[in-house]
């Protein structure tokens, strides 16, 4: 492949290797999924065929306790238990909509549900009009964020830099003045 072709930079916009979706959730620190699951997904049986009952306890306990979940380059964790996640949140209202997610916009509304039943990961498949063989979720806690200060932390940073760039601005507009 030549990058300076046009044709195969095309190529390149097209097609994604693995494809990020990140999503910016609410979860208390006492969630527990198996409070939402239904009798028979407690069982094992999904309304997905992919979804694995372990997986979802797993996902589940790593975005409760963090503030930041990934399953980038991560074998072990299949995107349709991710997903099932997502849309079990989705149902229980804790995941933050104005946040833009891909995944919710292809799917029209019915979002990870349809998305866990009908992505193929053997294949490519379209997501906003480019061709994915393997997506990836990072999912924010913001439950998480700020109970472990972080929020705060980062406000204090910013009210830093918002005060050297005022400093900076003023300075500078004595020099020119001058």
């Amino acid at each position: 492949m030549n990058i300076d072709d046009p044709q195969d930079h095309r190529q390149l916009n097209i097609t994604v290797e693995n494809y990020l979706v990140t999503e910016v959730v609410a979860i208390p620190l006492d969630f527990d999924i198996k409070n939402y699951l239904s009798m028979r997904e407690q069982m094992g049986m999904f309304q997905a065929d992919k979804v694995d009952s372990k997986q979802l306890e797993i996902i589940s306990m790593g975005v409760t306790f963090s503030p930041i979940f990934s399953s980038m380059n991560n074998p072990v964790i299949n995107p349709y238990s991710v997903g099932y996640f997502l849309h079990i949140l989705d149902e229980i209202g804790l995941i933050i909509k104005s946040h833009h997610n891909s995944i919710r916009k292809t799917y029209s509304g019915k979002s990870y549900l349809e998305f866990c039943k009908h992505w193929n990961n053997e294949q490519y498949q379209f997501v906003r009009g480019q061709e994915v063989k393997r997506i990836s979720f990072v999912i924010i806690n913001l439950v998480q964020l700020l109970q472990k200060d972080v929020i705060k932390e980062a406000r204090k940073a910013l009210e830093e830099v918002v005060k050297y760039q005022t400093e900076s601005k003023e300075k500078m507009e004595e020099i020119l003045h001058e």
